[in-house]
């Protein structure tokens, strides 16, 4: 079975400007995805799929996913670290895969800091160094 992966281009974003970083939560306070918003509104969503494998996608928008449901007990939440209104830049993007070639990483590295996303045991664990 092939992980899910909608974009093959998504993470192809170093030197675009970031406005926010939202980590989207449940209704219990469980993480179920980080999402990245561009300067121009549209939104990078990486999440763990059902097989445990990232699901990393573009948006045209910054909206919580229609996946991510109940969308309505969905909460965006800025992550720790202050983003000035001009943005920050993408230095990097490092991507991780298991034995089998699936990705279950991802780091971001802005100015002044970075953000990893992985898949833990079916679960979204997100840091913010």
């Amino acid at each position: 079975m092939e992980p899910f992966r909608e974009d093959a281009e998504a993470l192809k974003i170093k030197g675009l400007r970031v406005r926010h970083a939202f980590e989207i939560a449940d209704a219990d306070g469980e993480v179920e995805a980080l999402q990245v918003v561009f300067m121009d509104g549209s939104s990078l969503v990486i999440t763990v799929w059902t097989d445990w494998s990232m699901r990393v996608e573009r948006r045209s928008d910054s909206e919580i996913p229609e996946y991510l449901w109940p969308t309505e007990e969905q909460v965006q939440t800025a992550i720790d670290r202050e983003i000035p209104k001009d943005g920050v830049e993408v230095y990097s993007v490092q991507e991780r895969f298991n034995e089998i070639g699936w990705l279950v990483g991802v780091e971001i590295k802005f100015s002044g800091f970075a953000v990893a996303a992985e898949s833990w045991a079916g679960n979204l664990s997100l840091t913010v160094r």
